[in-house]
């Protein structure tokens, strides 16, 4: 069949960042203009929030402060990585977050 077209390359680079997101916690990616928000669990009581994974998350963003920056909001914790150009890009980023 030959090689997958460039669009649908891209496609399955989403759900993989989309995959390895859910798998930290995260209910919402966004990802405009090289800017990459990911927001956590969005009920401050979740369990999520007492977990060994976030743990690891809380030490990895600790370990990167020149690549994220975590903010609360009206309790919704967000974490922001700037001049993300690609999904790829975004999808290492999270890599990042999940292995230190």
């Amino acid at each position: 069949f030959g090689p997958l077209p460039a669009p649908s390359e891209e496609l399955l680079k989403v759900v993989q960042l989309r995959w390895l997101a859910q798998r930290l916690g995260v209910e919402k990616i966004v990802l405009k203009k090289s800017v990459l928000i990911t927001y956590f669990v969005s009920n401050p009581e979740s369990t999520f929030y007492s977990s060994k994974k976030f743990n690891e998350v809380i030490r990895n963003i600790q370990a990167n402060p020149g690549i994220f920056r975590m903010r609360e909001d009206q309790d919704k914790l967000s974490l922001r990585s700037d001049q993300v150009k690609s999904v790829e890009e975004a999808y290492q980023i999270l890599l990042r977050l999940s292995n230190g």
